[in-house]
């Protein structure tokens, strides 16, 4: 079995799609993890997971620490970035919802 080291170095080298595949599959147990732990949410997880590896693809040769590490904190930083997205989202839909203050004036008004 090939080293973590030795699959980056074929990959790099000539763009190996078979050093690659083993990549996925020995790590993505560990990166869909660590995103379906984060954000509960299993769609949020895959897509974090497809774009760690993406981003790995385009950035092989700056893995300078262990590859497992080098995921690990790419899932982070990918579910970090989903769950500040999500709760931006939510207080956008809450502001929607609550009537502004000169429309509720209006509605006291009207029933007074």
């Amino acid at each position: 079995m090939p080293t973590d080291a030795a699959l980056l170095e074929q990959f790099l080298a000539n763009r190996s799609p078979e050093a690659f595949r083993e990549i996925v599959q020995r790590y993505s147990g560990l990166v869909y993890g660590v995103a379906l732990r984060m954000t509960a949410d299993r769609a949020a997880a895959e897509d974090i997971c497809q774009d760690c590896f993406f981003a790995l693809s385009q950035k092989v040769n700056q893995v300078r620490q262990s590859l497992p590490g080098w995921l690990h904190q790419a899932a982070l930083n990918g579910a970090h970035q989903f769950n500040r997205s999500e709760t931006a989202r939510k207080q956008r839909e809450r502001s929607r919802e609550q009537p502004a203050a000169h429309e509720h004036n209006e509605l006291t008004w009207e029933l007074s």
